[in-house]
C-alpha cells in the first residue's frame, strides 16, 4: 500500500461538509474531527484491503467507488460495491479478526482514515454519528448473514459493540436498603445459570441488572446480549431469536442464541413477543442451559398476565428467580448518589475540570419529582441538561427543568411570512411597542396624579372601562402578547441592568400561587371597596404600588421573576391565554437533535428565556410571554409562531400545571363575591361592608388553605394531569364571567336600551347593550367550557368521571346569568 498522506485542514474540511454522515454537524466538531482523520487516495484497481489481511482502521469512502469480493477456493464471488458515503472497517477494527473481502478500487477513490483509538474518539465527539454507526452496524449484521457463512463472528462482535454503546452505565448506584438487598440478590443469582426474570418500570435498570449478573456469573469472559423485543418485526422474532436453516439454496441465519453461545441473552420487554415466539423462549427454558435467559419486563402483575395469556400452561418456574426492581421515586435516598454519580460521568462527557454541584434548592426539586416517565434514564437526563444549561459549576433549581417534552401537533407556521419574521427581528416588535406603551403608561399614571381633574377622570373611566376587556380579549384572541410589551416589566428591566442582587427564587417559586391569588385578591378588593373607577389618584397609586413591586422583584431576583411568579395581572393573561388560537413552540424533533447550545434558555445574541424555559418543553401559553428572544437566539430555527385550534392546549397539557389550576380555581370563586356585591349592598345598606369583607377573605383563606393541604400531599405529577385538565376546562366560563364583569361597569353601554316594558308614567328598561352583551359572553364561555371538558374525557388515557363537571358548568353559568340578571 502507498503511504498515507496528509491532506490540508481545508480540504478535509470541504470533504466532511459534503459527508451525509457529518453534514449535521456544528463547525467546532468538524474542526475537532479534522484533527482524527487522514486522507488517503487510491488510483484506479488499486486494492484497498485484501482478504484474510488484518486491517486496523475504519474508513469512509469520499469520492470514486470501490468493488467488494470474496475468494472461494478459486473462484471469485462479486458480493456488492461501495459508494460515496459508504464504509468499512469497524467490525474488523472491532474484532482484530481478518478482512473476508476483498475491497479494490474501480476507479480513482479517496478514503478518510481513522485508526482503533481516533474511531471511539470519533464516536465519543459525536452522538449522532453514534447512532448512524449502530443502526448502520445492525444493518451490516443482515446483509452479512446473506452473504457468507463467516457472518456470525461479526455479528456477534457487533452485538456486543451495540450493547456497550448503548448501555454505558457500569455498576449499581446507591446506599439505599434496597440498593444493598438487590446486590445480594445478584450475588445469588449470579452462581449459576438459571434464567431470571427482571420486573420493574422502565428506566430502573433492568439491563444494568442482567448484565451486572452475567459480569458476576461463571460466562463472564462470553457475549452478554441485549434484544428488545418491541423493535421485533412480529413475524420475524422467532427467526431472529432462534434462527433458521430451512434450505440449502438459503444463508444460514444465526439467531441471538446463537451469538450468545456460552454466555447471556436478555429479551427485554419480553411481553412483546407474540405466542409462537413466546412458547420457544419457554420450551428453550425447560431444556437447556446453553446460554443464560434473562427475562425483563415492565408490567406489573406479569404472573397474573402470563396465567390469562396461557391458560393452559404453567408459567410459574419463569418466575423462581424473580427480580423486582422499585421505581426510583420509592427510593428517593439513592438520588444524591445518582446525582454525584452522573455530576461526574457528565462532566467527564464535557471535559470540565471544576467539580460541578447541586444547590438545596435543586436538589429539592429534583427529591419531590416523581420519575414516572423513565425513572433513573429520567435523572440522567435532567442533570446532563441541567450541566449544559448551567455557565457555573453551580446548578441551582432554574436550570433543573423537569417535564415531558412537548409534542409536535398539527398548525400553521406565521413564520412562513418573511414579514412576521422581519417585524420581529427587526425589534419593531416587541422592543419597540414597549417603549412606547411604557411611555403612555408614565403619562398616564402622572395624569392621574397632577393632571386637572377632568382629565384625569377621563384617563381613569379609559383605564377602567377599557384597558380591563381590552387585555382579556387581546390574551383570549393573541396568548400573551400585552405580557411582550407590559410597562412593568420594561421598568423594571431597566432597573434590573443597573443591579441585580440574584437572590433565590425557591420560596417564591415554590409557594407563587399564593403570591398571585394575594395579590389579584387585593387588587379586586381595593378596587370595589374604595371605587377606584371615580378615584385617578387611587388608581395611580395602585399603578404605581404595581411598578415598585415589579422594580423590586427584579432588584431582588435574576429574569423575569415578577411577571412568572407575583404579577397578578400576568396571571390573569396567562390564564386567558390558553384558549388563545396563537401558540409558540418548539419543532422538538430539531431541538432533540440539532441542539447543543441551548440558546433559548441560556441566551445568545439576546438574553435568554426570561422566564427561564426551555422552548422545547413548553407546553401551555402560560410559560410564554411571546418576547420572541428564543425565536431570534434559536441557530437552528427550531422555534414557531403557529395558529392552532383555541384552547387545544387544555386538553392537549402535558407536564402538571397544578399550582396554575389553583390560581384558576381561585378567579373563578372570585368572581362570587363581585356578582353578589350589588344584591349584598341592596340587601344590607349599613353593613354591605362589613358582609362583603367577611365573605370576600373567608373564601380566599378557604383556597389559599386547601392549596397548600393539597401540595403538602405532593401529589404524583403523571397522575394529577387528567385533573389539571378538568381545571383548566372551566377557564372559558372563567374568562367569560371575568369579561362580563368588566364591561359592567361600562356605563355608555348601558345608556343603549334594546328592551322596554311601558308602565304607569313611565317605560321600564329589561336589556340594555351591555347585559345583552355580557348574556352572550357567558354563553360563549360555557360552550367553550363543554367543548373543552368533552375533549378532556375523550383524550384522557386516565378516566375521570364527568358526572360532576358538566352540571357544574351548567350550574355555574345559571348563577353567574342569574346574579346578572338581577343586579340589572
Amino acid at each position: 500500500m502507498a503511504a498515507v498522506q496528509t491532506c490540508t485542514k481545508s480540504n478535509i474540511y470541504t470533504l466532511l461538509q459534503r459527508h451525509p454522515m457529518f453534514s449535521h454537524l456544528s463547525q467546532e466538531y468538524l474542526n475537532q474531527i479534522i484533527q482524527l482523520g487522514t486522507l488517503k487516495t487510491f488510483r484506479a484497481d488499486e486494492p484497498v484491503v485484501k482478504q484474510g489481511e488484518t486491517i486496523n482502521y475504519f474508513f469512509i469512502l469520499c469520492t470514486g467507488k470501490l468493488e467488494l469480493s470474496t475468494e472461494l477456493d478459486i473462484d471469485k464471488k462479486i458480493a456488492q460495491t461501495l459508494s460515496p458515503g459508504d464504509y468499512y472497517g469497524e467490525v474488523c477494527l472491532l474484532t482484530g479478526e481478518p478482512s473476508l473481502i476483498n475491497i479494490t478500487a474501480l476507479k480513482k477513490s479517496q478514503l478518510l482514515l481513522f485508526d482503533k483509538d481516533q474511531f471511539q474518539q470519533l464516536i465519543s465527539l459525536t452522538p449522532q454519528l453514534n447512532k448512524k454507526v449502530v443502526a448502520a452496524l445492525s444493518s451490516e449484521i443482515k446483509r452479512i448473514n446473506q452473504e457468507i457463512m463467516q457472518g456470525k463472528n461479526k455479528e456477534l462482535a457487533l452485538a456486543k459493540f451495540i450493547t456497550e454503546s448503548k448501555y454505558s452505565l457500569k455498576k449499581l448506584v446507591g446506599k439505599s436498603r434496597f440498593i444493598k438487598a438487590l446486590r445480594h440478590q445478584i450475588n445469588e443469582r449470579a452462581r449459576d445459570l438459571e434464567p431470571v426474570f427482571i420486573i420493574g418500570e422502565e428506566g430502573t435498570g433492568k439491563i444494568l441488572v442482567a448484565n451486572t449478573i452475567h459480569r458476576q456469573g461463571p460466562n463472564k469472559q462470553q457475549p452478554f446480549i441485549v434484544v428488545e423485543c418491541e423493535e421485533l418485526v412480529e413475524d420475524d422474532q422467532a427467526v431472529k431469536i432462534f434462527g433458521s436453516n430451512t434450505a440449502d439454496t438459503a444463508p444460514v441465519r444465526f439467531g441471538f442464541l446463537e451469538l450468545a453461545r456460552g454466555g447471556t441473552l436478555m429479551l427485554n420487554n419480553v411481553e412483546s413477543l407474540t405466542d409462537n415466539a413466546f412458547l420457544r423462549v419457554i420450551h428453550y427454558l425447560e431444556t437447556s442451559r446453553e446460554v443464560r435467559l434473562i427475562l425483563a419486563t415492565t408490567l406489573k402483575n406479569p404472573q397474573e398476565y402470563m396465567a390469562r395469556r396461557f391458560p393452559a400452561i404453567d408459567c410459574q418456574a419463569l418466575f423462581l428467580n424473580a427480580i423486582y426492581l422499585k421505581p426510583l421515586r420509592e427510593r428517593k435516598r439513592d438520588i444524591p448518589d445518582l446525582v454525584d454519580h452522573f455530576l461526574a460521568e457528565k462532566q467527564k462527557k464535557y471535559g470540565s475540570k471544576k467539580k460541578a454541584y447541586l444547590t438545596n434548592d435543586a436538589f429539592e426539586k429534583l427529591l419531590s419529582h416523581d420519575y414516572r416517565q423513565g425513572n433513573i434514564k429520567e435523572l440522567a437526563g435532567i442533570i446532563d441538561r441541567a450541566l449544559a444549561l448551567s455557565d457555573q459549576n453551580k446548578i441551582d433549581a432554574e436550570a433543573i427543568i423537569i417535564g415531558e417534552i412537548n409534542q409536535n401537533l398539527p398548525g400553521y407556521d406565521l413564520f412562513r411570512w418573511q414579514s412576521v419574521k422581519k417585524l420581529i427581528y427587526s425589534g419593531t416588535w416587541p422592543v419597540s411597542v414597549q417603549f412606547l406603551v411604557s411611555c403612555l403608561f408614565l403619562l398616564i399614571m402622572a395624569g392621574c396624579f397632577w393632571a386637572p381633574r377632568e382629565t384625569a377622570s377621563q384617563l381613569n373611566s379609559l383605564v377602567w372601562f377599557y384597558v380591563g376587556p381590552v387585555i382579556i380579549l387581546t390574551s383570549i384572541f393573541f396568548g400573551r402578547m400585552a405580557c411582550s410589551i407590559c410597562p412593568f416589566s420594561f421598568l423594571a428591566n431597566l432597573c434590573q441592568r443597573l443591579v441585580c442582587l440574584n437572590k433565590p427564587v425557591s420560596f417564591i417559586s415554590k409557594y407563587y400561587y399564593v403570591t398571585v391569588i394575594f395579590l389579584y385578591s387585593l387588587i379586586f378588593w381595593f378596587e370595589e371597596i374604595f371605587s377606584l373607577r371615580t378615584s385617578p389618584l387611587l388608581t395611580g397609586l395602585l399603578f404605581l404600588s404595581l411598578t415598585v413591586l415589579a422594580i423590586v422583584a427584579a432588584v431582588l431576583f435574576k429574569g423575569d421573576a415578577w411577571c412568572k411568579y407575583m404579577c397578578p395581572l400576568g396571571a390573569v393573561i396567562a390564564v386567558c391565554s390558553t384558549l388563545s388560537p396563537v401558540e409558540l413552540r418548539a419543532n422538538t424533533e430539531v431541538c432533540q437533535n440539532k441542539c447543543q447550545t441551548y440558546n433559548c434558555y441560556k441566551g445568545g445574541r439576546l438574553p435568554g428565556c426570561p422566564l427561564t424555559q426551555h422552548v422545547m418543553y413548553i407546553d401551555s401559553s402560560i410559560n410564554c410571554k411571546l418576547c420572541f428572544r428564543c425565536f431570534k437566539n434559536c441557530p437552528n430555527n427550531a422555534v414557531k409562531l403557529s395558529l392552532r385550534p383555541p384552547a387545544r392546549e387544555i386538553w392537549s397539557l402535558v407536564n402538571v400545571h397544578w399550582g396554575m389550576a389553583a390560581v384558576v380555581a381561585a378567579f373563578g370563586l372570585m368572581l362570587l363575591p363581585f356578582f353578589t356585591l350589588h344584591m349584598i349592598q341592596a340587601i344590607f345598606p349599613t353593613k354591605w361592608g362589613l358582609i362583603f369583607n367577611v365573605i370576600y377573605w373567608l373564601l380566599f383563606l378557604v383556597i389559599i388553605y386547601f392549596s397548600l393541604r393539597f401540595q403538602a400531599k405532593s401529589p404524583s405529577a403523571k397522575k394529577m394531569v387528567p385533573y389539571v385538565r378538568l381545571f383548566f376546562a372551566f377557564i372559558p366560563l372563567i374568562a367569560g364571567g371575568h369579561l362580563a364583569y368588566q364591561l359592567d361597569h361600562n356605563t355608555s353601554l348601558h345608556l343603549y336600551q334594546l328592551i322596554r316594558i311601558s308602565g304607569p308614567g313611565e317605560s321600564i328598561p329589561l336589556l340594555d347593550l351591555s347585559t345583552l352583551i355580557q348574556l352572550f359572553v357567558l354563553t360563549a364561555g360555557l360552550a367553550g367550557s363543554l367543548l373543552c371538558l368533552f375533549k378532556v374525557y375523550k383524550n384522557s388515557k386516565v378516566k375521570v368521571s364527568p358526572s360532576l363537571a358538566y352540571p357544574l358548568a351548567a350550574a355555574s353559568y345559571g348563577l353567574m346569568v342569574f346574579l346578572l340578571l338581577m343586579t340589572n
